[in-house]
């Protein structure tokens, strides 16, 4: 998450560096800043896909709190 701060404070800082000077090498630095950030959070949603997953797979077929939970759904609430 940290990494990921960091990652937002760079493009913010090139993104003003490069509206006042619009060098190319800015740019490309811009560029490799938000391909890393893109990078950042695509391993971040992989990983709680994963966690997702595993989850699912360690409570399934068993009875208890989670799959009365999923079972019971959202049940309108009107009399």
């Amino acid at each position: 998450m940290r990494e990921m701060a960091e990652v937002y404070e760079t493009i913010a800082k090139l993104e003003l560096q490069h509206k006042r000077t619009q060098h190319v090498d800015t740019q490309t630095e811009l560029l490799n800043a938000r391909r890393r950030l893109r990078d950042l959070i695509t391993r971040k949603y992989y990983r709680s896909l994963q966690y997702s997953k595993n989850f699912f797979y360690i409570h399934a077929n068993k009875g208890g709190k989670f799959l009365a939970h999923l079972l019971k759904g959202d049940t309108p609430r009107t009399r």
